[in-house]
């Protein structure tokens, strides 16, 4: 289990980001079974603002099959936007998404984006311009790339 926990100040920004491939599709590879749980608490000046909880276990490659999954795709990321210019970004990464498998919802200062790919490159190809746009134009820190 892996656990994400931040407890920000009032007026600052944050930036979280969970990306999760299910196996690499340029080596074959894809994940049959076993069990993988993500949990998320952000808390603004001790209050809780945000929790996520994640937890794929059995057989995996049936979970991810249907199209009310994830239709087969390898790939899918959370971003999270905490922060004063969530609502603008909001129309910002509707234009930059157009038709690609992603969704953001924005409400009480938090921005949460959901992608979805057929593979890891796929992902980092809809990823990397997001976060910039999250990061004022500024690229991904360096352990964010490859």
């Amino acid at each position: 289990m892996r656990t994400l926990d931040a407890d920000i100040a009032e007026g600052t920004e944050l930036i979280a980001l969970e990306a999760i491939l299910l196996g690499r599709k340029a080596m074959g590879e894809t994940v049959a079974h076993g069990s993988l749980r993500d949990r998320w608490r952000i808390r603004r000046n001790g209050r809780l603002i945000h929790a996520e909880d994640l937890r794929l276990s059995g057989e995996i490659d049936c979970i991810m099959r249907p199209r009310s999954t994830l239709a087969g795709n390898l790939a899918f990321a959370t971003l999270l936007y905490v922060g004063p210019r969530a609502e603008t970004l909001m129309t910002k990464l509707h234009v930059l998404f157009g038709d690609q498998l992603a969704g953001a919802s924005q409400w009480h200062g938090k921005l949460v984006i959901r992608m979805v790919a057929e593979d890891g490159f796929a992902l980092r190809k809809t990823l990397v311009p997001a976060i910039s746009l999250l990061r004022n134009g500024q690229p991904p820190p360096k352990v964010w790339t490859i």
